[in-house]
């Protein structure tokens, strides 16, 4: 593929984090809090990946896993367009990993990880440590 105007080579970002509810509400109140903030912050790195330099999404994906009190899966492909949410979290959930997985083009792996960090950090209540698999 080559893209005019920059570097046709994707850039690949991964990372998990731990997301801490403070008190689990009930399930449909979880459910509709937990997408709207996961939607917010997925939108705002959108934006921000694209105020710097980010000129194509290959593909930015995420997924909160609360094992068998299910999950949700989240995606947006294009700037400018909300994420698109399917599945539901059941039961007393507490806490659930996110996971984060980034394909853009225009920006470094650098600017992507600092970014997701900015929009992350609100909802995490702490972060694992993270996995960050670029180039894989």
């Amino acid at each position: 593929m080559n893209l005019k105007g920059f570097d046709s080579q994707p850039v690949r970002f991964s990372r998990v984090y731990e997301i801490q509810l403070s008190e689990p509400p009930d399930s449909a109140e979880m459910s509709a809090e937990i997408r709207m903030n996961i939607s917010n912050a997925l939108a705002r790195l959108t934006g921000m990946l694209e105020e710097n330099g980010c000129v194509l999404i290959g593909h930015i994906k995420a997924y909160l896993d609360a094992g068998p009190d299910g999950g949700i899966f989240f995606s947006i492909t294009a700037f400018g367009r909300e994420p698109q949410c399917r599945g539901e979290m059941r039961g007393d959930v507490s806490s659930a990993r996110l996971i984060l997985n980034v394909i853009v083009f225009g920006v470094d792996e650098e600017t992507v990880g600092r970014i997701a960090e900015v929009c992350f950090k609100e909802i995490q209540g702490k972060d694992d440590g993270g996995r960050k698999d670029g180039g894989r």
